[in-house]
């Protein structure tokens, strides 16, 4: 049960990147224009500290908010309280977030000062959609079937990167 569950995710993910991709590639071919008027993420919402997140253009911002979320296994709600309702506080400092910061920070290290500033680290290579990433190799799931995930090849096209999964 454990790799159906495991396959279950892998293809979830899979449609929700192959939807992502799908909505961000007119954007790609379209002519540069924020949703902000070009302003940062950094100028256009109140408490976005991290250096590479305040960098991020508006819509950049929001889709980067949605992997991470998707990499943790998490919705709005988990760091914003209130988030899918009135009484949303998106600025708010919960422990969540505070650590969300820490990790991006951690993250962004690890890429530019062992890969060149390319992105090969993400929240995904830890957590894999859960909070807590394991630590240690499950034994019974390394001898089993081989690992059916394939490499992703990220190709970039002008200010947006788009995911193509290699076959």
């Amino acid at each position: 049960m454990n790799v159906r569950w495991r396959l279950a995710v892998a293809g979830f993910v899979c449609v929700w990147l192959s939807g992502f991709v799908w909505a961000v590639r007119p954007a790609a071919q379209a002519p540069i224009a924020s949703t902000a008027g070009g302003k940062k993420a950094g100028e256009s919402f109140k408490n976005v500290t991290t250096s590479t997140l305040k960098e991020l253009s508006v819509d950049d911002f929001i889709g980067s908010m949605g992997v991470i979320s998707a990499a943790l296994g998490f919705d709005c709600a988990d760091c914003h309280p209130g988030a899918g309702s009135d009484e949303v506080d998106w600025v708010v400092d919960t422990q969540l977030k505070k650590t969300a910061r820490r990790m991006v920070e951690m993250v962004a290290t690890i890429n530019r000062t062992q890969f060149g500033g390319a992105q090969k680290v993400t929240c995904w290579t830890c957590h894999h959609g859960k909070l807590d990433p394991a630590t240690s190799i499950q034994l019974d799931v390394l001898y089993e079937t081989p690992n059916s995930e394939v490499d992703d090849i990220v190709i970039e096209e002008g200010p947006v990167l788009l995911l193509k999964v290699q076959k």
